[in-house]
């Protein structure tokens, strides 16, 4: 009999193990799917914005011809539906929760528009006295800062210490909010 409550036993913990196990493998697949399309997707915007930079940096300072205005006007638009995209803001928000991945996500698509509206608005006069400034500013100060932060919180969360915090702070809120203020102190 205590044979058969030991197998019985044994069975019980190597079957919690592999669910364990398939739960936490899963996840990291799922994180690191996600989070290679998060870097695709600010690859494709930074990619628009910086030919959409050099098209009017050497239009308007060098006097020299940069892109055609139907390859500006299919960048333009093709940055604009990336930019309103929420497809994959919400699959952060889904995987990763509402945490540091998503805070530095939001950041990055704000600096993103914030960039965007500069080139789309930017005129002769005004790109050689301030906007190109600007957005050499905007490209070197937050965007490419927050670009490389978002790949760090990417890769910090789609490990396994990772989804055990996403979890806990998930499912435990009230317990959590308790351990995040003591250890403030």
């Amino acid at each position: 009999m205590e044979q058969l409550l030991s197998g019985l036993y044994g069975a019980l913990i190597a079957t919690i193990l592999s669910i364990i196990y398939l739960y936490f493998s899963k996840q990291i697949k799922l994180r690191f799917d996600v989070m290679l399309e998060v870097v695709g997707y600010c690859d494709d915007i930074y990619h628009r914005l910086s030919m959409m930079h050099v098209h009017k940096n050497s239009m308007y300072t060098k006097k020299e011809p940069g892109l055609t205005d139907d390859e500006y006007r299919k960048l333009s638009q093709e940055l604009t539906v990336l930019l309103k995209s929420s497809k994959v803001r919400a699959k952060v928000a889904l995987v990763y929760g509402e945490g540091t991945v998503l805070e530095k996500f939001n950041e990055l698509s704000v600096s993103f528009i914030e960039a965007s509206s500069i080139l789309r608005k930017a005129t002769c006069a005004a790109w050689v006295v301030e906007e190109n400034k600007k957005m050499n500013d905007i490209f070197e100060k937050r965007i490419d800062i927050l670009r490389n932060q978002l790949e760090i919180s990417l890769l910090r969360y789609a490990r396994v210490n990772g989804v055990i915090r996403t979890l806990t702070f998930r499912y435990l809120p009230t317990f959590c909010g308790a351990l995040r203020l003591t250890n403030r102190k």
